[in-house]
């Protein structure tokens, strides 16, 4: 129960993120594109990867990819502007559509977060196109070294290291009260801050906990492209959430 509802709050979170472009890698056998800095898009591209580690059990991973399109640009998908496509295809794999929200082509399945091929058969006014990329995926190193437990009495800091294609970074400290949505704390990480401190002030808005808390950091690579006059948008995380035993 616990892996399913902070699984609800990776999701929350993936579409939530902040947008910052930046000049993606140069991809390969593309169809012809030019990279794009506008504020409003055709369609907006997502992509994932998540591991849990929880405390005495096996570890859950897993990741996913969608696209939503617009019948015209928007910042932000209006649910009432969201069409279909001929098919669309991730990896290869067709993604399957849901007339149901946004309409977004979905998939469960977990894949290399750091090659993708997107695969696009147009209608209603988007163009068919192939966007292949390698090697422009989220990437840090140091969750591994995180204590089982934290004391809230005191003060808490880890080093991150090996940052690289990170638009922006996110670090999320939860006590799991209220299905995760109690007391909980998050810092913005950015370039060069590779140690991170919870003070004891931060550390006061949280509750002990046995079982149910946990540390999580989302990094997110967001850029824009134009295909065939058309601007989309591009969003790659990786996510990582450790559970943690919080004594006072």
């Amino acid at each position: 129960m616990r892996s399913y509802l902070l699984l609800i709050c990776l999701s929350i979170f993936v579409w939530a993120c902040k947008k910052k472009e930046t000049p993606p890698p140069e991809p390969i056998n593309s169809s012809a594109y030019t990279i794009s800095n506008a504020k409003s898009f055709s369609g907006f591209f997502s992509s994932d990867s998540y591991t849990i580690s929880q405390l005495n059990a096996t570890g859950i991973t897993g990741g996913h990819s969608g696209v939503i399109f617009s019948s015209e640009p928007v910042s932000n998908m209006e649910p009432s502007k969201a069409l279909a496509v001929s098919s669309v295809s991730h990896n290869d794999l067709a993604l399957t559509f849901d007339n149901a929200g946004y309409a977004q082509y979905r998939s469960s399945m977990s894949y290399d977060l750091g090659k993708e091929r997107w695969q696009i058969e147009g209608a209603n006014g988007i163009p068919s196109f192939l966007y292949s990329v390698e090697g422009n995926d989220p990437h840090w190193s140091g969750f591994s070294t995180l204590p089982d437990t934290i004391r809230l009495s005191g003060s808490f800091s880890f080093t991150l290291s090996g940052l690289s294609n990170i638009t922006s970074a996110t670090l999320f400290l939860s006590d799991g009260t209220n299905g995760g949505h109690g007391g909980q704390i998050s810092k913005e990480l950015k370039a060069g801050d590779n140690v991170v401190v919870f003070n004891a002030t931060d550390l006061s808005e949280l509750m002990p906990s046995p079982f149910a808390g946990f540390l999580s950091i989302y990094a997110e690579n967001t850029y824009g492209l134009n295909f065939f006059g058309k601007d989309f948008q591009f969003k790659k995380y990786r996510a990582y959430s450790k559970y943690l035993i919080l004594l006072p």
